[in-house]
């Protein structure tokens, strides 16, 4: 036998007898609907009849007092910009010109070693380059000799040059002041007879490591003579002591043949066995001094041509008075013209060394080979030597003298 399960009928809800609604499924869902559409219609309408604001309009401006707001309570016209933020405090300028922040609140800038109070006060402790230090300030020294400031600010040259900072120099045919003479790229006083003009410059010393400026001067063409030098002995202007001989310790002292003072046939040659008070004291009765290291080789690199030796790079031979040339002892100066440097300045290596005025610890610098010199190395423009005691004195050892 089958049984069959018959659903149960749906209840239908109890409603208010307001509202009858019939309790058929189909016709609950019908009704549902057309309400759901009516409700639909009545919202859009109520919409279109109220007035609206378009969202492409301006931001609403609130104000304005309300009896002038529109139906949105809206103001007429656009809002006001908000207040632009505060702007962040900018960074103080750096210091410049080598002066550095200072630690007071304002972080003024002063030289090294300053303090602030109203103003840099106190003196500076470290100046740039080239600058010097005052009681209360770092300067540039004053120009020389009718040099003028350049449009930098900081270096000085000659009227009519221009400062060329990747050559470290003036550069430019001067236009020398009054009194004064263009040698080179430089301007000079006359020089007398017997000396030659060397334009000043800068270079950096080829045994050294560091840059020096040498100043326009006058050179001797030749090493003091046995002659020139027997002639101010005579004259009472230099020492009569112990000349033309030899000594290692400034007080014992022996003949040499090698010395050409008072030997016959040799007063052309250079004065040599003597001191370095005894070539200062004949430099000073002529009105001049001996050079400085720096000036002597500013003389025999060429000045700006910076050559290997002062006749220019090729390698010694004839070109002056040394142990290659076969030579034993000094000889006539100017012998060697092809050794010459520029200007005409001749025997710079060769024949003998020449003392300085340049200090090294308790001796000075000779600079130049000499008679006896075996390599070509020694009679580099650059070749540099120990310091010697200025009481010492030497067969292969004279000088000569600049203004």
């Amino acid at each position: 036998m089958r049984f069959v399960l018959a659903p149960a009928p749906l209840a239908c809800p109890t409603l208010p007898p307001s509202l009858t609604i019939p309790c058929a499924p189909m016709e609950r869902a019908r009704l549902a609907r057309g309400f759901l559409a009516a409700t639909i219609l009545f919202a859009v309408a109520l919409a279109l009849a109220l007035p609206h604001r378009s969202i492409a309009q301006a931001p609403c401006n609130r104000s304005c007092d309300a009896s002038k707001r529109d139906s949105y309570g809206c103001c007429p016209g656009a809002p006001a910009a908000p207040p632009a933020p505060p702007a962040a405090p900018s960074a103080p300028a750096a210091c410049t010109g080598g002066q550095v922040r200072n630690t007071d609140t304002a972080g003024h800038c002063c030289w090294p070693g300053q303090g602030w109070a109203g103003g840099c006060v106190g003196t500076p402790t470290q100046c740039p380059a080239g600058f010097v230090a005052t009681a209360s300030s770092c300067e540039l020294p004053a120009c020389q000799e009718g040099r003028a400031r350049t449009p930098d600010g900081v270096h000085c040259c000659w009227p009519g040059q221009a400062w060329v900072a990747s050559r470290s120099t003036c550069v430019g045919a001067p236009t020398c002041p009054a009194g004064l003479v263009s040698v080179g790229e430089g301007c000079v006083h006359p020089c007398p007879a017997g000396m030659a003009g060397l334009a000043g410059g800068t270079f950096a010393p080829g045994d050294r490591h560091d840059t020096v400026t040498v100043q326009p001067l006058c050179m001797d063409v030749t090493e003091v003579t046995a002659d020139a030098y027997t002639a101010c002995v005579r004259a009472g202007q230099c020492t009569e002591d112990h000349p033309g001989q030899r000594t290692y310790n400034g007080e014992s002292f022996s003949a040499d043949f090698l010395c050409n003072y008072g030997a016959a046939g040799r007063g052309s040659h250079p004065m040599n066995c003597v001191d370095w008070a005894e070539s200062s004291k004949y430099c000073r009765a002529q009105g001049k001094r001996l050079p400085t290291e720096e000036e002597w080789e500013w003389a025999a690199r060429g000045q700006r041509r910076g050559t290997v030796y002062p006749w220019g790079d090729d390698v010694p031979g004839s070109q002056a008075c040394w142990s290659r040339s076969r030579q034993e002892g000094t000889c006539a100066v100017g012998s060697y013209p092809a050794g010459d440097a520029p200007g005409g300045i001749h025997d710079l290596v060769g024949s003998v060394s020449e003392w300085t005025a340049t200090d090294y610890g308790d001796g000075r610098i000779c600079r130049g080979g000499a008679w006896d010199s075996t390599r070509a190395f020694e009679l580099r423009a650059a070749a540099r030597g120990h310091g010697l005691p200025p009481s010492q004195t030497y067969a292969d050892l004279g000088f000569r003298c600049v203004r």
